[in-house]
């Protein structure tokens, strides 16, 4: 009889167990306290929400650390590097000229002419193509994500390429990989949890 109720509970527990799982993955209401992504390099990423329509990420690690400030979760429109959490530069800032800046979607194509303060008075052109949703594993959590390529133009010439990857449950991108010339960083995130 013992033997048959404890084959009984492991096999609930068994069942339960990727239901619990499933839970534990954060939801967009988790960027009201911050998301970290988790990089197979070991650094981190945090994702906190800011005004509307805008979310804040800062990845980094050993005291120095870049933040982000994303219109709709994906166009930049300030980045500071930091050092110990304090400014350690002025930060580049980014003006597209137009509101609102075009919502992501799978297919869209949008062209951005933008402005950079960053002293050298630099003006770009910024080409996005958005590409159809995927299913994407963090650890044991599961998300839609829409791939995103975007080409960095700068005198006709184009000068990098980035492919983003959207994750439209929390409306915020995260850099992939990053090209210039004939060098290519790729950037692998393997985990995502809610900051507690």
């Amino acid at each position: 009889m013992h033997r048959l109720i404890c084959q009984s509970l492991i096999a609930a527990a068994a069942l339960a167990a990727p239901a619990l799982a499933l839970a534990a993955c954060p939801t967009a209401a988790d960027l009201e306290g911050g998301l970290r992504l988790g990089l197979a390099t070991g650094e981190t990423e945090t994702v906190t929400r800011a005004e509307a329509g805008m979310t804040v990420s800062t990845i980094g690690a050993e005291g120095f650390a870049t933040r982000i400030r994303l219109a709709q979760g994906i166009y930049p429109l300030e980045v500071v590097q930091l050092e110990n959490g304090a400014p350690s530069q002025p930060p580049t800032t980014y003006d597209y000229g137009q509101s609102p800046l075009p919502a992501p979607a799978p297919g869209l194509e949008a062209s951005l002419e933008v402005a950079l303060s960053d002293g050298a008075g630099r003006s770009q052109r910024h080409d996005y193509s958005f590409g159809s949703p995927v299913t994407w594993t963090y650890g044991a959590c599961a998300y839609e994500v829409i791939p995103v390529t975007t080409r960095h133009f700068s005198g006709g010439e184009e000068t990098s390429r980035e492919v983003l990857h959207y994750l439209p449950e929390f409306g915020h991108a995260y850099l992939a990989s990053y090209a210039e010339g004939e060098t290519l960083d790729v950037y692998t995130y393997v985990s995502v949890e809610a900051v507690r």
